[in-house]
């Protein structure tokens, strides 16, 4: 299959992000994912900001992790992380959001730099200093069907050692 990617390009140097799709049918929501700031030292906090749209002509619903869960950072070899911040959850369960044609829904979470390797029950620990990629994700529900995960492309985040 080929990638489809649906793009929203901001001014705001420290953000980036799209939707990616493998399906053309699947091209319904944008997800755009932002930092602020960009570049901290490890420790201090990092805004993640998600946006999302919907781009289709129907009515769907958008689900998230919740708990801080709804982005990861991935480092330049491809090593993937979320942040360890969703370990102090209240477990506060979130009901899909439902977005009309146009309509938008934005999470706000952020990250220290504090993180676990995706999938593993590691002890929580810092990133070492570097730029790695932050990629919101998201579910989006069709109907009665399955969500389908929605990735946005990375925004840049910069750690710096203290």
């Amino acid at each position: 299959m080929q990638l489809f990617r649906r793009c929203k390009v901001f001014a705001a140097a420290a953000l980036t992000g799209c939707s990616l799709l493998d399906e053309p049918e699947l091209m319904e929501l944008s997800v755009i994912a932002s930092i602020s700031p960009f570049e901290l030292s490890l420790g201090d906090t990092a805004r993640v900001t998600i946006d999302i749209l919907n781009v289709s002509n129907q009515t769907i619903s958008v689900s998230s992790g919740g708990c801080n869960n709804d982005f990861v950072i991935q480092s330049g070899t491809g090593a993937t992380y979320v942040p360890a911040e969703l370990v102090v959850c209240s477990l506060e369960l979130r009901a899909p959001t439902v977005l009309v044609p146009g309509g938008t829904h934005r999470l706000v979470e952020f990250t220290t730099g504090r993180v676990i390797p995706q999938g593993s029950q590691a002890a929580p620990a810092m990133l070492q200093p570097d730029t790695y990629g932050v990629r919101a994700v998201v579910g989006m529900i069709r109907g009665n069907n399955a969500a389908v995960e929605v990735r946005s492309q990375p925004a840049g985040l910069t750690f710096l050692a203290r």
